[in-house]
């Protein structure tokens, strides 16, 4: 636009010089500058009056030459033009298409990425799960064994204690039995000394009632002794009863401390799978919005980029119309400028000179401007007709979907069978008053291959035979 805005074409009306596009000035020749009469400046020139009409014939011709090379020159700027706008657009539209492959191919890239991503995540979230399973299998193994280990041992001492227990029971009755009946002697014994006579007081009778009484007392000491043992073992057997409740009741503090401590690592275990769950969901939730923000983003850069593309294209084309109409705007001027000018000397010099043309160049692109735009035109009314086709097509593809699938089954079965009907005729015979049938005589099989029509086409009634017709000519016949 600038390079164009600066080839503006300037008119000197009063030198007759003018100043094309092209930054060259025409200046006209001598002969049209010469004035003849006593008022007029005479010029530094060398030319004869013989010689002022050849040299206005060759100023003429000179002028039409400049012309034409004015107008192919024009022309071929002209053509510079429409080549360099056909190579802009082309360019535009390559570049376009790149820029549409490479977003193509870097949104694949992406998918790929995020496909890997995404299996990476499941595999080491596999790998998780699987590492918590063996840990807590690890750990009911491990504490479930110990939990048996300790019961079976509890058990042990429990059933220790219990056959202790029994023994000293049964020890203590056998020693209330031996007190018992150690009483019940020394009773009868006393019971023995006062039925006995006062009378036998021999000395043989006595001396044995001492000897009694001796082994009597060596008894009772030994009873006493027995006694004193067994308290004494008593006493022993309730100290490590002691010393086995307390241990007991240790074992039994620990196995409580031991399943409180399993019982709080279940729970730490069931909000560590808890809070597991809860961070696999908030990341997909997180990575569902990622990408759902990702698509929208995407989405929305590129209809800007579009619609940016879109109205660069359209002020690129605005300036190009503009300076277009604005060159020939200035030609036009510059042609109304050489017009009047011709016109005013050929009034001055009484010389006819020829008016140009109208430019068969500028008109020639109009027209061809004209055409391209309708051109255009119809093919933008053709490919929304085309585009509205298809859509229809599609949509009642969509619609009839099964009912064109129930239409292939059904012709597809119907090729694979072939019409057979079987048709027999009776003969008949008189024989005085009674009808008596000779027989069965078959017909021909009528079997006739029925050409089925395609899907899309419609059918054709030249080819297919209904087999229910040539059934009733059989019969009519």
């Amino acid at each position: 636009m600038d390079d164009e805005n600066d080839e503006e074409r300037s008119v000197s009306l009063e030198t007759g010089e003018v100043e094309d596009a092209f930054g060259e000035t025409f200046i006209p020749s001598i002969s049209d500058r010469l004035q003849i009469g006593y008022a007029a400046s005479d010029k530094a020139c060398q030319t004869q009056a013989s010689e002022i009409i050849n040299l206005k014939k060759m100023s003429d011709v000179l002028g039409i030459v400049i012309k034409d090379i004015s107008m192919l020159k024009r022309s071929l700027y002209f053509s510079k033009l429409t080549l360099q706008a056909e190579y802009d657009g082309r360019l535009e539209a390559v570049a376009f298409e790149l820029y549409n492959r490479v977003n193509k191919r870097v949104a694949e890239i992406e998918a790929i990425h995020k496909e890997r991503i995404d299996v990476i995540r499941r595999s080491y979230k596999q790998q998780m799960s699987n590492a918590l399973a063996k840990l807590s299998r690890d750990y009911q193994i491990f504490y479930g064994d110990k939990d048996a280990i300790l019961e079976a041992e509890n058990r042990k001492k429990l059933e220790e204690m219990n056959r202790h227990k029994e023994m000293m029971r049964k020890n203590e009755l056998a020693q209330k039995e031996m007190y018992e009946m150690l009483q019940m002697q020394m009773e009868e014994d006393k019971a023995k000394q006062e039925i006995v006579p006062s009378r036998k007081s021999s000395a043989a009778s006595i001396g044995g009632f001492l000897d009694e009484i001796d082994e009597l007392n060596t008894v009772i000491k030994g009873n006493e002794s027995r006694i004193y043992y067994l308290e004494e073992c008593l006493e022993e057997i309730g100290l490590e009863n002691k010393k086995m409740t307390t241990e007991l009741e240790d074992k039994n503090e620990k196995l409580r401390a031991e399943k409180l401590k399993s019982a709080a690592l279940r729970r730490d275990l069931d909000d560590l799978k808890q809070a597991f769950e809860r961070e696999k969901e908030e990341s997909r939730s997180r990575l569902e919005a990622q990408r759902k923000s990702l698509t929208i983003e995407m989405k929305n850069r590129l209809d800007e980029q579009k619609t940016e593309h879109q109205r660069d294209l359209g002020q690129k084309m605005e300036s190009l119309k503009e300076g277009q109409n604005e060159q020939m705007r200035h030609q036009k001027f510059a042609e109304e400028a050489r017009l009047k000018a011709a016109l005013a000397k050929q009034e001055e010099n009484k010389v006819v000179v020829e008016v140009p043309t109208e430019d068969t160049d500028l008109s020639r692109l109009q027209m061809l401007e004209k055409r391209q735009r309708a051109e255009i035109a119809r093919l933008y009314k053709k490919l929304e007709a085309l585009s509205a086709v298809s859509d229809m097509k599609i949509r009642v593809l969509n619609e009839h979907i099964h009912s064109l699938k129930d239409e292939m089954f059904l012709r597809q079965t119907l090729h694979r069978q072939t019409a057979k009907v079987k048709q027999a005729t009776v003969t008949y015979v008189r024989r005085g008053s009674e009808i008596v049938p000779m027989g069965l005589q078959p017909m021909a099989k009528l079997v006739r291959r029925h050409v089925l029509p395609s899907i899309i086409s419609a059918p054709s009634t030249a080819n297919s035979v209904n087999p229910i017709d040539s059934v009733q000519q059989v019969k009519k016949q």
